[in-house]
């Protein structure tokens, strides 16, 4: 789902906060720092996670990662993303710590080389090119839920009946479906256990979420929304070890940028753009995952299947191609690194307009 823009006019804070040091780690003391948020100029109901553009400071978010374990009656499977995949060795939970998500790389954005950061910091610099302060950054700490140490790494146990889901055998593992409404309300019994000012984020293993019936699928790898139990954001995603996986399940098949952490950095990157999940902009349609006009201000969504690789730490992760704001506002000239639309230079004029 998706992200918005902002030009040299004034933002409007909605609460500051003191600053800390930020690093690509598990916050060392003192509790996560409550989130805040600032006000795009192009539609005042717009928020975004951070500092505005213009505060030469770093706002750190802890993300809450909740492993779930899912057990299909339909299938005799379990997958478990705190277990060690057949492919690596390593489970995709310490994949996903060990990401671009939380972990800095060097990243480059239509030519121009935005430093070592993190992937959605460094999209925000390309996204905002000189509006935004050199000094100004919005990372992501993680911590995992139930953890007492890096030796007890517990999941949630969701047992998936066989008219909530299936799995089937793919590769040296299998690949899973559940029925997202089940996924849902499972997650809303944690809700009350949860740590103030985290971002949780619900992760399953080599499995897909199905928002529709088993006759009338309609599948997705995750999701981002607004809680107001919670007070704040969370996302839905999986990991998956390869995209083919689903090869027989899902026609078309997934993009072959599809496989590991794309879908997360998809969802992740959308909820720091939007993190009240209300944000809105021109309508605009008729590319990535939408026929018709949508006015969603999602800035993944136009680029779904888009991706490009990032090698880092021994592992070839797969990010997400993001939309800039001046795409969805038809700005021209873009106010992205190098007068593109988006990231990864695929969007290289503004929006059409819709119908």
């Amino acid at each position: 789902m998706c992200l918005k823009k902002m030009k040299l006019a004034v933002p409007i804070l909605i609460a500051i906060l003191p600053v800390r040091a930020a690093h690509a780690q598990r916050p060392c003391c003192g509790g996560p720092q409550p989130l805040t948020y600032w006000q795009l100029p192009e539609n005042l109901n717009d928020l975004v996670l951070g500092y505005p553009p213009s505060t030469p400071a770093t706002f750190t978010a802890t993300v809450e990662l909740i492993p779930i374990k899912l057990v299909f009656s339909d299938g005799n499977v379990s997958l478990d993303p705190t277990q060690p995949t057949c492919t690596t060795g390593t489970s995709a939970l310490q994949l996903i710590s060990n990401s671009p998500l939380f972990q800095p790389a060097p990243f480059f954005s239509n030519g121009q080389y935005l430093g070592t950061t993190q992937f959605i910091d460094a999209y925000q610099h390309a996204n905002l090119g000189s509006a935004i302060s050199a000094s100004n950054h919005l990372l992501f700490n993680y911590r995992i839920y139930g953890s007492t140490s890096s030796d007890h790494v517990p999941s949630q146990v969701l047992v998936v009946p066989a008219s909530e889901g299936f799995a089937r055998p793919a590769g040296c593992s299998a690949a899973g479906v559940v029925s997202f409404s089940l996924l849902a309300n499972f997650v809303n019994n944690i809700f009350p256990d949860l740590p103030a000012n985290t971002i949780p984020v619900f992760l399953v293993y080599n499995t897909l979420l199905n928002k529709g019936s088993r006759a009338s699928p309609l599948y997705e790898g995750g999701e981002h929304n607004y809680s107001g139990i919670l007070g704040g954001p969370y996302a839905f995603s999986h990991f998956i070890d390869d995209h083919s996986i689903f090869d027989g399940i899902v026609s078309p098949p997934l993009s072959g940028n599809s496989s590991d952490v794309y879908s997360l950095s998809h969802e992740l990157a959308e909820l720091a753009l939007n993190p009240h999940n209300n944000g809105t902009s021109p309508a605009w349609g008729n590319i990535g995952q939408f026929t018709g006009c949508t006015s969603v201000f999602e800035i993944g969504d136009p680029l779904s299947g888009v991706g490009f690789a990032q090698y880092l730490n021994g592992f070839t992760y797969h990010l997400t191609d993001l939309a800039f704001t001046s795409w969805f506002f038809r700005e021209v000239p873009s106010q992205g690194v190098g007068g593109s639309y988006s990231f990864m230079g695929t969007l290289t004029a503004p929006a059409s307009h819709c119908p």
